[in-house]
């Protein structure tokens, strides 16, 4: 499989780029896609690339970049049979970190926390960063043994994850 799981809306942009469709041609790849995962022909999958039994039709009109995932390879067996692309993805410098931090970004709010507001760390209680590491650990995205921290502290250093000012 590829090594990384990516918003579904993300295939029509990068093919666009890639073959220079228009943007009739564009939306009507994205209605074949959306249809493709509504019928189950492209598994639908989560932020961390499990197949989700818990997909609905309108998380694919869900403006959340978290809402419906889809692997590389799932989609290009699909695309192979119905039209001369391949899906290769664009913007790539910095991709590993960007979807790194984007999992943890994803992780905390399906926990319930506004990125820019965790809760600060109380001592004797487990953290929101051990919480959110001991899920996404095993994620293919985390394989290095500093690569969470690394990403956190990434997300921290540019204000993407902070600390709440609430005591």
């Amino acid at each position: 499989m590829t090594e990384s799981v990516f918003p579904w809306q993300r295939v029509a942009k990068d093919l666009q780029a890639k073959y220079q469709l228009g943007e009739s041609q564009t939306t009507a790849l994205s209605n074949e896609l959306a249809t493709a995962l509504n019928q189950g022909v492209i598994p639908a999958r989560d932020s961390l690339g499990v197949t989700t039994d818990d997909f609905e039709p309108s998380m694919l009109l869900s403006s959340d970049n978290s809402a419906v995932h889809v692997w590389r390879d799932d989609v290009n067996e699909w695309l192979k049979s119905r039209h001369p692309f391949e899906w290769v993805l664009q913007n790539t410098s910095g991709t590993r970190q960007q979807v790194q931090e984007q999992l943890i970004i994803d992780e905390l709010q399906r926990m319930g926390y506004k990125p820019c507001a965790i809760p600060k760390y109380r001592p004797g209680h487990k953290g929101i960063k051990a919480a959110v590491k001991k899920v996404l650990v095993s994620h293919r995205e985390f394989h290095g043994t500093t690569t969470f921290d690394k990403a956190w502290d990434r997300l921290r250093n540019t204000g993407k994850i902070a600390d709440s000012q609430e005591l």
